[in-house]
């Protein structure tokens, strides 16, 4: 359950049901419009339905309800799903990337989710066909039960789980998500004689381990 504490909040009257499920999941929601008209809709508060709004442009994103609220933007992953709206016109059933303001912003919502619910790192691309329970980050046309096609990339889920931090600029985003591959060689990088490059390959480490299920705490113990 909480607020994040950087995004802007906006709470609404909230007039649902009274469930607070424990949260396995971010369901990721595309609208077919903007941020004045995207903001304007959800903010009416006819039926409690998302829990953040993520604009292309700067400073375009806001918390409507604690995350731990049962809210109704995803039929079978309600109770125990946290919901992300991702501004963006579609062409046909295409979606563009995420903006780089989405991705910064974004990825301070996806990583804090993680963070607060105990959210595994592990991503079901548009691809997969649809099935309920998944633990992870998910989109609102993986779930079963609905007809709905929105969706993110792969792509772009691999960037918003990367910090903003100079060490982080010149990385390969791609390996962040091997996770099964790369674990024993990326705890061999850790002997870096550079503190940057050093401090830079635990990171990486603690987000495959992460991506294991390991805790960071038994991360750190691989790394002594």
């Amino acid at each position: 359950m909480g607020w994040h504490p950087e995004c802007p909040r906006n709470p609404l009257p909230y007039s649902g049901s009274q469930v607070w499920g424990t949260k396995i999941s971010i369901v990721c929601h595309r609208t077919v419009g903007h941020w004045a008209g995207d903001y304007a809709v959800l903010s009416r508060s006819f039926v409690p339905s998302v829990h953040f709004l993520i604009g292309e442009n700067d400073g375009e994103w806001v918390q409507f309800y604690d995350s731990g609220r049962y809210l109704a933007h995803c039929a079978n992953a309600n109770t125990d799903g946290v919901g992300i709206e991702w501004s963006g016109v579609n062409t046909g059933n295409t979606f563009p990337p995420l903006t780089e303001w989405q991705i910064e912003a974004g990825g301070k919502v996806v990583r804090w989710l993680m963070a607060e619910h105990g959210i595994v790192n592990d991503f079901i691309d548009r691809f997969h066909p649809r099935f309920l329970g998944h633990h992870g980050t998910w989109n609102h046309s993986n779930v079963a039960g609905n007809d709905h096609w929105d969706y993110i990339d792969r792509s772009d889920y691999d960037r918003l789980l990367l910090e903003e931090d100079d060490l982080y600029t010149d990385w390969d985003r791609a390996v962040v998500v091997q996770n099964n591959r790369l674990l024993k060689q990326v705890k061999g990088l850790v002997k870096d004689d550079d503190e940057d490059e050093r401090r830079r390959d635990k990171k990486l480490f603690e987000l495959v381990a992460h991506g294991q299920g390991l805790t960071p705490e038994e991360a750190k113990e691989l790394l002594s």
